[in-house]
């Protein structure tokens, strides 16, 4: 029997069995697409290093951009297309004020989770002997500085705020906001591929989801990476010790400025549960009964800890 809630049909006997194999079809997607543009994007550099000789930075970035948004592209909404959608979010505009606290929130939180992520990696360097290598910073070195903002600061925001925030969820907000704020923050860390950036990118991938969320809008958020990317590709450039400072003062002020206005106005906002008759902690059992969620989640973090020491 199918019952109507606005324009989105549920089905009366859906079960907790069906409910955990969506969430599995999601992992799988991810799984799936993850690996695909992984191996592309290694299997494209190796390919054009024997035909080619040494890869220089522009192309590499290149290469890797195209192995990794475009594959993304085809393959998150064909491997999705068996989860139902949603009813179609209203559009809602930021405010001034509203906007100024998206971006110092997204600011603060991402720098917040960056400083554990540092701490855990100097962790693993003493209990493995080795040195770890961050190689996007490595990267928006060396590539020049055209050729760094443009890849980092305008192809990437557009690219993931597209593919995370409007492919994979409009199908994830059947699971209700906050499922789909933890999904959407997941995915997008994993994806960075290494774990300097993995649990930076998972905190900005949740509050971009929420932004999305709350106004339908992936202006916003593309707008927002930008910004935070655009600080990052600046202080690798040459001469950039005049802004270094002011950077660290603004960094600081986001993460405390995230931090009070977290205590402070977190009970204003509240998640909507979604279409799906089941409750939160149904889900949850739901999300984790499922092998393929371990399978990514695990997978995906041992790969970014391996890939930074390689």
């Amino acid at each position: 029997m199918l019952f109507r809630k606005g324009a989105f049909f549920i089905d009366s006997n859906l079960t907790l069995r069906q409910l955990q194999r969506w969430f599995g079809r999601v992992a799988l997607a991810l799984t799936v697409t993850f690996a695909v543009t992984q191996l592309l994007s290694y299997g494209t550099v190796l390919a054009w290093s024997a035909c080619f000789g040494q890869v220089d930075y522009t192309t590499l970035m290149v290469l890797n951009d195209a192995t990794i948004y475009l594959p993304c592209l085809v393959l998150i909404p064909l491997l999705l297309r068996g989860i139902p959608r949603a009813d179609p979010i209203p559009d809602a505009a930021l405010s001034g004020q509203e906007g100024f606290l998206a971006l110092m929130f997204s600011l603060g939180s991402g720098y917040l989770f960056s400083y554990g992520t540092i701490a855990l990696v100097s962790l693993l360097e003493r209990l493995l002997g080795q040195t770890s290598t961050n190689v996007v910073s490595n990267i928006e070195s060396a590539l020049p500085p055209l050729a760094s903002v443009l890849a980092f600061a305008v192809v990437a925001p557009v690219a993931e705020e597209f593919i995370f925030r409007r492919l994979l969820l409009d199908r994830i907000r059947i699971f209700g906001d906050g499922a789909a704020i933890l999904i959407g923050g997941a995915a997008f860390g994993l994806f960075h591929g290494n774990l300097n950036q993995t649990f930076y990118a998972f905190a900005l991938g949740a509050v971009f989801t929420a932004i999305v969320l709350m106004t339908n809008r992936i202006r916003y958020t593309i707008a927002i990476h930008m910004f935070i990317n655009g600080i990052s590709v600046l202080s690798t450039f040459e001469n950039a010790q005049w802004f270094l400072y002011p950077m660290a003062m603004l960094i600081l002020f986001s993460v405390l400025f995230s931090i009070v206005l977290f205590f402070v106005r977190h009970k204003r906002y509240t998640f909507e549960p979604g279409p799906l008759p089941f409750t939160s902690q149904e889900k949850l059992r739901a999300c984790f009964a499922s092998p393929w969620v371990w399978l990514l989640l695990l997978g995906g973090l041992a790969f970014s800890s391996v890939a930074i020491f390689l």
